[in-house]
């Protein structure tokens, strides 16, 4: 997910806080939260269908069942990421991460079975034009912290570093 903030007041991501206005810098809101919303039925339609598989794998012994629930969730993780670096291109294209950008990204957690986010500021909040570099430094700060960080299992780091790698390289001049 992308929150990126047109206005002062809030944000042009998919993410909104409690109470926050729903001002995304349209003439006419509606539309916007609409577009949200949409946004938001698409990323739950998305993870619906890999929680049922994980659920019903859950039951079962063995590690084909793991394995396949892996794999899973680290697909549903890269579709994630493919979608993330769509929305950035295109918000960017239309001048809207000017005021900042800060991303979540999902990732699948070998531990627990589960899709997880990593919060990650690429711009902090301000008035700074958006340059595509900013993405693939904050890339780079996030693989140094992912390595040292010790709630993550070695095969989820080696992957989580690998999206990550991925994100920075589609910025790459």
């Amino acid at each position: 997910m992308i929150a990126g903030r047109s206005q002062p007041d809030g944000g042009v991501g998919a993410r909104r806080e409690a109470g926050a206005d729903s001002d995304c810098g349209s003439p006419a809101p509606e539309p916007c939260i609409r577009g949200r919303n949409a946004s938001m039925t698409a990323l739950n339609a998305c993870t619906t269908p890999l929680q049922a598989l994980l659920d019903r794998d859950s039951g079962r012994e063995g590690v084909e069942s793991a394995t396949r629930s892996i794999a899973r969730g680290r697909e549903l993780s890269r579709l994630g990421l493919e979608e993330a670096v769509a929305e950035i291109r295109r918000r960017a294209s239309a001048g809207l991460l000017n005021r900042g950008l800060s991303l979540s990204l999902p990732f699948f957690d070998d531990r627990t079975l589960e899709l997880r986010h990593r919060e990650i500021s690429v711009v902090p909040r301000g008035r700074v034009r958006f340059v595509p570099a900013f993405v693939v430094l904050a890339c780079e700060r996030e693989v140094d912290a992912v390595r040292r960080d010790p709630a993550l299992d070695e095969t989820t780091r080696q992957h989580l570093v690998e999206a990550l790698q991925r994100l920075a390289d589609a910025f790459r001049p």
